[in-house]
């Protein structure tokens, strides 16, 4: 009675932290099987909304969550204003060198939201990566696309500065930028920007090396 005692006490707290570590297991496993299941989930959603028709978005009312638009291929009509293009520095293509081409896109203020508006609004629109010896101030003109009037692209939410901290506005207009940041981007253009922008996604027969290279973000 006594050894049996004694065993007892000697052995509960082992038992219970065996018992302790199978609960846990199973539990992880639940959380497993839930994980797997929000990323299939998650997946399809994904899918979906990528081989969705894309949205016109010279007609499309903009949502107020733009994570509705996520993954979503846009079609938008205009001209570029090469004019007031940006670039985009340190940014790297197989890990050259380069910067992103960031262009005024003008829409046509009739199609907008269906509305007869005056004021010229435009979305600024990521149209390639060209390197960092082709984008000198010079040289950058020769990659401009005057006939490309047709963008399918994704909704890119404009770009934070870290930490959330508000943006700092140069006093004269800046033709090089780390960061999309629209509100800092705005008073250097003379119209109203959308606030968001477009990466542009290649178009059908354009090879992956043609300047400016858009890249393909087929989420399959």
């Amino acid at each position: 009675m006594v050894l049996t005692k004694l065993l007892t006490r000697r052995w509960w707290l082992p038992t219970l932290l065996v018992l302790a570590g199978m609960a846990l297991l199973i539990w992880l496993g639940f959380w497993q099987l839930r994980r797997m299941d929000q990323r299939q989930t998650y997946n399809d959603m994904v899918i979906s909304r990528w081989v969705t028709q894309p949205l016109e978005l010279n007609t499309a009312e903009v949502p107020s969550d733009l994570s509705e638009w996520e993954y979503r291929r846009l079609t938008l009509n205009g001209q570029f204003d090469f004019a007031h293009q940006i670039v985009l520095k340190n940014q790297f293509f197989f890990e050259q060198p380069g910067v992103q081409l960031v262009t005024p896109m003008l829409l046509d203020p009739m199609l907008l939201d269906g509305e007869d508006s005056e004021t010229p609004k435009a979305v600024l629109v990521a149209r390639g990566w060209v390197p960092f010896d082709d984008a000198k101030p010079e040289n950058i003109a020769q990659f401009d696309e005057p006939n490309l009037t047709q963008i399918v692209g994704l909704v890119q939410e404009s770009q934070s500065m870290p930490g959330g901290e508000a943006p700092a506005i140069p006093d004269t207009p800046q033709t090089e930028w780390f960061r999309v940041n629209i509100d800092a981007i705005q008073p250097q253009m003379p119209y109203e920007l959308l606030p968001f922008f477009i990466y542009a996604l290649p178009e059908e027969g354009r090879t992956i090396h043609e300047l400016p290279i858009r890249e393909p973000r087929d989420p399959a």
